[in-house]
């Protein structure tokens, strides 16, 4: 039986949720939207691949980077050789990431909802946001996907088309693997990740296989 602390806690965890999509995201704060908005149009068409642009220099540099350690973020290596974020995951080795173009995302946010142990990570400001717990699917509607807070731990108004790229990533962290699914916007800054949960020191084995078949999926 859920707790009045219990019920407390989860409407904390989901407006802080809300708070940083729509910080990290730059997405306006906007009326709730009704399912009814699912009929109108939304620009899901594929376009040009969006390019994270590297200088030769920063190429060989977050090159050398990643090969003097493996394990450090991402988001320390581009903030040391002044680049975005995605150029640096762009330039992992194939078998640390894998990228999905944007207009894929309703495929890949399907299949991230069938994840039975994730953990939701939102950086902005210098402030992390962890939500633990399945995603929530939901429905297009005047440009936004919709989640339901009321069907769903909770809710949000998602912006697939400023998205540049989506990233599997299998890499290390200090000293244990790790397995996310990545998203950037159209400047290379992260917008959330998901991340395969753990129990104790190890990956949730039914997450972690189904990462690997959302890698085999696209890998194709």
């Amino acid at each position: 039986m859920k707790t009045h602390a219990d019920t407390s806690r989860t409407i904390y965890l989901a407006a802080t949720l809300a708070i940083a999509l729509l910080a990290a995201a730059s997405i306006p704060l906007i009326p709730a939207i009704s399912s009814a908005a699912a009929d109108d149009d939304t620009d899901t068409s594929a376009s040009n691949p969006v390019t994270f642009p590297l200088t030769s220099d920063q190429r060989s540099a977050v090159a050398n980077a990643i090969k003097e350690d493996p394990g450090t973020l991402p988001r320390v290596i581009a903030e040391e050789h002044n680049v975005s974020e995605a150029a640096v995951v762009e330039a992992l080795p194939d078998d640390m990431s894998l990228r999905i173009e944007p207009e894929n995302f309703e495929a890949v946010w399907a299949d991230l909802a069938t994840w039975e142990k994730p953990l939701l990570i939102v950086i902005a400001s210098g402030s992390v946001f962890e939500v633990p717990g399945p995603l929530g699917t939901g429905d297009f509607g005047r440009g936004y996907y919709n989640i339901d807070a009321e069907a769903n731990a909770w809710g949000g108004h998602l912006k697939p088309d400023n998205l540049g790229a989506i990233y599997l990533i299998q890499k290390p962290f200090r000293g244990s693997d790790t397995w996310q699914a990545a998203f950037y916007d159209k400047e290379g800054a992260r917008v959330f990740s998901l991340y395969v949960g753990r129990e104790g020191d190890d990956p949730h084995g039914p997450t972690l296989e189904a990462f690997e078949k959302l890698w085999d999926k696209w890998q194709s």
